[in-house]
């Protein structure tokens, strides 16, 4: 961004025929590179669970505060040991058990021209039972476990990978379970346990069961993730390997920063340490914020603090001097009305807390 303007001028609210000086480029989106792969950083006992779930065969269940990294763990792990992209499936209040594995379209089975002889359920006919058969993040894992040559009869027509398919080990995030209906995490208990799940629709036409099972060798990983909503069934959690993770340290929290926003921040501690004191303060509990701020939320904001700035220019030696301070404050680590309401008192009170800091911010 260039110029001599400090704020980050796209839509101006105005008449889009009316003269506009300061308008600015329209950006690139950097959301999606903060969740990548290479800058996770992990915790001690994070990767030991990790471990854990790997070595015994069971599905990891990571708890926490939205926002804190949970989602992006799959990512981490799919990219370490090598596995491509993870396989994910976010979870639904109206979801149904078989979802995990695959859906079925019934409408579009109805509709379809009917055969005038009984067609077998594998591919190569295009009202055959599988063209109606989608499969989702953990039915598609299961298949990929397989060679082959076992699981071409339950594959797509269209979908029907070359020769060179070889069985694979895959890592699926079922995001959010605590979301699902109180009686899907029952539901899936035995298919959990055993990696298998059954085809009803093809077992009716086949005239025997349909399972699908993945290969002890090639196992998916499962990771499932709760905000905790709601409690899980005490039968599932049996059935899982846990970890609760914890809020970032005020040490984790500057990696993070660093890892996810690069080296400009890596230049500027000072800065950088003044505004996780201000985002840890707004956390606090005695502040009893309706919606405290998350790290996904850290990072939006010290997005905008950044490229708020013209090319150039140096940030300064503490946040509260940003010339956009305020108002981003305002509209990413505040989320309700009421929240934002107490914004100068918050402020205030922060002030108060930290005098040396503040002594700090006031020097030119």
């Amino acid at each position: 961004m260039t110029g001599k303007n400090q704020t980050l001028t796209f839509y101006t609210g105005g008449n889009p025929s009316a003269k506009e000086t300061h308008r600015a480029p329209l950006p690139v989106s950097s959301v999606r590179d903060w969740s990548n792969a290479e800058g996770y950083i992990a915790d001690e006992n994070l990767i030991k669970a990790v471990n854990v779930a790997i070595t015994v065969g069971r599905p990891l269940l990571v708890t926490g505060e939205p926002g804190t990294g949970k989602s992006d763990l799959a990512k981490s792990v799919a990219y370490n040991l090598g596995l491509g992209e993870p396989l994910e499936f976010i979870v639904k209040s109206d979801m149904e058990s078989r979802d995990l594995f695959y859906t079925f379209d019934a409408v579009g089975r109805f509709n379809a021209p009917k055969s005038s002889g009984n067609e077998p359920h594998g591919p190569g006919k295009a009202n055959g039972i599988t063209e109606f058969i989608t499969y989702n993040a953990l039915g598609e894992a299961i298949l990929r476990a397989n060679k082959l040559d076992d699981v071409k009869p339950y594959l797509r027509l269209a979908s029907l990978p070359d020769e060179k398919w070889q069985p694979q080990r895959s890592v699926v995030l079922i995001d959010e379970v605590d979301k699902a209906p109180r009686d899907v995490p029952n539901d899936i208990l035995s298919e959990i346990d055993r990696l298998e799940f059954d085809i009803p629709e093809l077992s009716l036409q086949a005239g025997k069961p349909v399972k699908i099972t993945a290969p002890k060798a090639f196992r998916p990983i499962v990771i499932i993730t709760s905000n905790l909503e709601k409690s899980l069934p005490d039968a599932f959690l049996r059935r899982c390997v846990y970890y609760h993770l914890p809020f970032p340290s005020p040490e984790d929290l500057l990696k993070i920063v660093e890892s996810r926003l690069g080296s400009r921040y890596q230049e500027n501690s000072t800065f950088v340490k003044s505004a996780c004191d201000y985002f840890r303060y707004l956390r606090s509990e005695n502040l009893r914020l309706n919606k405290r701020p998350a790290t996904a939320e850290l990072l939006d904001w010290l997005f905008v603090l950044l490229h708020s700035l013209p090319d150039g220019t140096p940030l300064p030696a503490h946040v509260e001097k940003h010339p956009r301070f305020e108002d981003s404050v305002l509209c990413t680590l505040l989320k309700t009305q009421a929240d934002q309401d107490r914004a100068p008192s918050l402020l205030k009170g922060f002030k108060d807390a930290n005098p040396t800091i503040m002594s700090m911010a006031s020097t030119p």
